[in-house]
């Protein structure tokens, strides 16, 4: 954080669905908050990169599979949420009482052939919540 408000956050994620399809990402980008005694709304946008592999097809008759290698492709990601401080551990816990996301990918797979290549536009929305936990005691926590 370069002051109570402003920070650059970066993340790093990785989905595997099966043992041959999966995702890999990593991005970074600012991130604003406005620090309240015990509840903190922050909000974010983030640019990176997304590393999709798979799916591995079956050839006709199920004897043998096309591999679909990683590739790579931008990933954006803008969301909001909601962190509630605690007194525990010297201020360091809390809660994250909700962060809602909206990512974007896009990934070039190359020329569309039979049973490889194209293109891949994921859109998704991510909601979670859970514990934090910072490692600074902050000024306006205390």
């Amino acid at each position: 954080f370069f002051n109570p408000g402003a920070a650059v956050k970066i993340d790093a994620e990785r989905a595997q669905h099966t043992a041959n399809d999966g995702m890999r990402a990593f991005s970074a980008g600012p991130i604003f908050r406005w620090p309240g005694r015990q509840v903190t709304p922050f909000l974010h946008a983030l640019v990176g990169a997304a590393g999709v592999t798979g799916p591995n097809e079956p050839t006709i008759g199920g004897s043998t599979f096309f591999y679909n290698p990683e590739h790579w492709g931008v990933m954006l990601t803008a969301g909001v949420g909601m962190d509630y401080a605690t007194p525990l551990l010297h201020h360091h816990l809390g809660f994250r009482i909700f962060q809602a996301d909206y990512q974007f990918t896009h990934v070039d797979f190359g020329p569309r052939l039979s049973t490889q290549g194209g293109r891949a536009n994921i859109a998704a929305v991510r909601l979670s919540t859970g514990i934090t936990y910072s490692f600074t005691r902050l000024p306006w926590r205390r």
